[in-house]
């Protein structure tokens, strides 16, 4: 059994009906075939009981290259859904709509169908609807806004083993735009974890600059970066916004960062944590710990920020 949107009907590209996409065997078999009769490779045997398999099979390579028959609006994937198939329909209709985003139709912040369209478009529950939504957003690929309904997520920036970056070059590299707000900018006697971390003595001074990091306008993260003072006299006075804390270092002061140890730890941010991100209280997040070192080997900048874990993952390359 085929379970189409209301109103559908199956197409092949050009344009012949279901006639053309099933054909009865000559053994009494109900199986896929091409037009003119000849069973695709590795169709031999299939029989009623394999077919929903084959066809499901049949239908995802289907959609991947576009073999989509689109509603009035343009926006919704109108392929079948197969009941008889042994692939659970919550999961066939998650491939569908994770099919619409990969290929670019539903773009980040665009707002999709509403539980209850999507029922009456592929005529299925609301439970098996829910469930594919659910695994879209487990995923990072959808977002529910309260009060506002159900939106396709912002791709998550990757964080790999490239190159020691400043947060500026590293989003610049993506093609997106980086804009900060200073949340804090003095000079403070070091914290025993402070000096610790920078091979000082507690009470030490040391500049502290605490800013909200923006991605083309959207919050990401909060970076609070500990620097001696006596490698960078005068660093707690300046008058014009911080932009690229590496850049200013290399610029003004002749040091160049280039090496540092990075430790990330999942949290859930706590309340005042979440509203400067503009994320739900206890929503996953990465806290990250940057000792950094310049090009003589000094230690040179202490760094905790806590970033969005819907927006930010880290990305392993392990060699052996």
């Amino acid at each position: 059994m085929l379970v189409h949107p209301a109103g559908f009907e199956p197409t092949l590209p050009d344009g012949r009906g279901p006639e053309a996409q099933r054909t009865p065997s000559p053994a009494g078999q109900t199986g896929m075939r091409r037009p003119g009769g000849e069973r695709p490779p590795g169709a031999e045997g299939i029989d009623s009981r394999s077919h929903a398999r084959y066809s499901v099979h049949v239908n995802m390579i289907s959609c991947r290259h576009g073999w989509l028959k689109r509603s009035r609006e343009g926006v919704y994937p109108e392929m079948a859904l197969l009941a008889e198939s042994p692939v659970p329909l919550h999961y066939q209709l998650r491939e569908l709509l994770r099919e619409q985003i990969a290929s670019g139709e539903w773009r980040p912040g665009d707002q999709i169908p509403t539980i209850r369209e999507l029922c009456e478009l592929y005529g299925v529950s609301r439970t098996t609807v829910v469930q594919a939504l659910g695994a879209l957003a487990q995923e990072g690929l959808l977002i529910r806004r309260q009060g506002k309904g159900i939106f396709v997520a912002q791709p998550k920036i990757e964080h790999g083993p490239v190159r020691l970056l400043s947060f500026t070059e590293e989003i610049s590299r993506r093609g997106q735009t980086t804009s900060n707000r200073t949340l804090a900018l003095a000079e403070a006697p070091a914290t025993a974890e402070v000096a610790a971390r920078l091979n000082l003595s507690p009470g030490d001074p040391v500049v502290v600059l605490e800013r909200l990091r923006l991605v083309d306008g959207e919050p990401m993260g909060v970076q609070k970066a500990y620097l001696p003072t006596r490698l960078f006299p005068g660093l707690a006075t300046v008058g014009e916004p911080i932009e690229s804390l590496y850049r200013l270092l290399q610029d003004r002061y002749g040091v160049i960062p280039t090496r540092a140890i990075e430790t990330y730890e999942p949290i859930r941010l706590d309340r005042p944590m979440a509203t400067l991100l503009g994320v739900r209280p206890g929503a996953p997040g990465f806290s990250v710990e940057r000792i950094t070192r310049d090009q003589h080997g000094r230690l040179i900048e202490y760094v905790l920020s806590v970033l969005r874990g819907d927006r930010y993952r880290v990305v392993l390359e392990l060699e052996r």
